[in-house]
């Protein structure tokens, strides 16, 4: 079930968009920068950024065609904090990042540190992680303009030492990310992972986040819904920090 999770932080950690139009003439004269600050502007992030101080989501996945439903919960503050609970049935699996260590627990593989690529898509589900995404790669780079999902789209490729690289393909007309895709590690090795956002909802703060979306990872396919949207929970009795022993 751990493994799962890690193609959930990847679909919910990309970018929150809005869909305001906007032609431009060529759009590879921007470069990372300009492509960048159209996204940022569009996402709604700088007036969020002010007034969002953590979310609670609340997550229905879906294992299509294996009759395997889960529930998870997502909680992520500013600072970098994230808990992440999963409930499949009575079987329950948590992680964690506290802003400087990441874990997991399940009954599979107990409680242990995470490290590489699982560290990296908690990393990538954090707020402070969309707010200021280009911190979490050593380097962005501008693709082609190609089709995805039957719109023309920007592709950004990103880079980070020791990780396959992530794509996100971003429309070029509303700035709005339609979907990314990687490569995941898992027991038969690296799969490719493909996420399609089909809807968003804009928060109270501004942000537009996506609610429904479906991800293939080699033969699996998933489906991913927002059951519920909570914005500045308190916190007190949430616990981010590695559980001991």
């Amino acid at each position: 079930m751990s493994r799962f999770l890690m193609w959930i932080f990847l679909a919910v950690g990309f970018i929150w968009a809005e869909g305001k139009e906007e032609a431009i003439d060529d759009t590879m004269t921007l470069g990372v920068e300009g492509v960048l600050a159209k996204m940022a502007k569009a996402d709604g992030s700088e007036s969020a950024e002010s007034n969002l101080k953590n979310l609670k989501v609340l997550h229905r996945m879906e294992m299509l065609g294996m009759g395997m439903v889960m529930e998870v919960e997502m909680i992520s503050s500013v600072d970098s904090a994230l808990l992440v609970t999963t409930m499949n049935g009575t079987e329950m699996a948590r992680q964690g990042y506290d802003g400087k260590t990441a874990w997991s627990k399940d009954m599979m593989m107990g409680l242990r540190p995470l490290e590489g690529q699982e560290r990296h898509s908690l990393l990538q589900a954090t707020l402070k992680g969309n707010f200021d995404r280009a911190s979490l790669f050593d380097k962005i780079i501008l693709g082609k303009v190609k089709s995805f999902k039957g719109k023309e789209v920007l592709e950004l490729i990103e880079k980070k030492k020791g990780l396959p690289d992530s794509h996100v393909y971003v429309d070029v007309k509303t700035w709005l990310v339609l979907g990314t895709k990687s490569l995941q590690s898992g027991p038969q090795g690296e799969i490719e992972a493909t996420m399609k956002v089909e809807k968003y909802k804009k928060l109270k703060s501004g942000l537009q986040y996506p609610v429904l979306m479906t991800i293939e990872a080699g033969p699996m396919k998933m489906r991913m819904s927002v059951k519920s949207l909570e914005e500045n929970i308190d916190l007190k009795d949430v616990v981010f920090s590695m559980p001991k022993g």
